[in-house]
């Protein structure tokens, strides 16, 4: 018997059952539909979970579980404390990055409560949920009302979360994209490969922006540097693909003194290898990757248990 064995596994109770799937699809209790369905021995196989998760989805309450899913997956959370260099970005306010973080939770929970191929959709969508501040650090025309509305984005500038300014914002510097955090944030979230930390005898204060360089050759030095390059070799070169986005995810074509190089690469995925031409280009790579697929189940995996899935 599994007691004799010292095992520390069981069967989940109906009640467990209900309170898990509701705090992950609602990030609320359960209804009274979900404990009847407990109480009454109808949450015990894999057909009755399915069931009753597919009638949560179809709930208004669902908006709930998804916008906390995105918050965490994404690392929206950094922006609560993020700052960047007043003198370098004038406009970075408290409102603005309240804004930037809505536009994602609002595309997150529509994109995959809305049915089809959500993840496709989250990293190629040509549509995001703009307001009068965030439209016009996409440039784009105001909503016609005050609040959020979903809009066209800037053809061949933006499609899918990867392009938000939330994202982009919150991986990067104080004064500039970052290559390195951009780079680390799709190897993490999206391929779910983990980068290991820096050996302890490396300095890792990144270079310093000198409009005499371009980005590629201010961050070469991780490419030769032997205590540097097995890690950055993994971020950099998908991070420069980033690199029409400022520290606030604004739209730029120049680089100091030179035009913005975007060519990236990926490596050590799948039939998603090889170069790219921008962080367009590359969310429609990752939208084609089995790898990437997998990831984003493994990211709910975690989410909906609060827990890695070797631990």
């Amino acid at each position: 018997p599994a007691e004799e064995r010292g095992a520390k596994t069981r069967a989940l109770t109906g009640y467990e059952i209900a309170a898990r799937l509701s705090f992950f699809i609602w990030a609320s209790t359960p209804d009274a539909e979900l404990l009847d369905d407990a109480a009454g021995g109808r949450l015990s196989t894999a057909d009755d979970v399915g069931n009753a998760a597919r009638r949560l989805l179809k709930d208004a309450r669902a908006v709930a579980g998804m916008r906390s899913f995105h918050r965490q997956w994404l690392d929206l959370r950094k922006l609560e404390t993020e700052s960047k260099d007043a003198a370098l970005y004038p406009t970075y306010s408290r409102e603005l990055k309240d804004a930037m973080v809505e536009e994602t939770l609002r595309f997150g929970a529509h994109t995959v409560l809305e049915g089809g191929d959500g993840f496709t959709s989250l990293l190629t969508s040509k549509k995001s949920f703009v307001n009068p501040l965030l439209a016009k650090l996409y440039g784009l025309a105001p909503p016609s009302k005050q609040g959020f509305a979903l809009v066209d984005l800037p053809a061949n500038e933006r499609s899918g979360l990867l392009t938000h300014a939330s994202v982009m914002t919150a991986h990067a510097s104080a004064e500039q994209g970052s290559p390195i955090l951009r780079g680390k944030f799709v190897r993490e979230k999206l391929l779910c490969q983990v980068i290991p930390p820096p050996p302890a005898n490396v300095v890792i204060t990144p270079p310093k922006f000198d409009p005499k360089l371009t980005k590629k050759s201010q961050f070469a030095m991780h490419q030769t540097d032997p205590g540097c390059a097995s890690c950055h070799r993994m971020m950099d070169p998908i991070g420069f693909g980033f690199d029409h986005y400022d520290a606030i995810g604004a739209w730029r074509t120049v680089d100091g003194a030179f035009p913005v190089d975007v060519v990236g690469e990926l490596t050590g995925t799948d039939i998603a290898d090889g170069d790219f031409d921008g962080a367009v280009a590359l969310g429609a790579k990752l939208a084609t990757s089995p790898l990437a697929r997998r990831c984003f189940a493994t990211q709910w995996f975690r989410a909906a248990l609060g827990r890695v899935e070797n631990s």
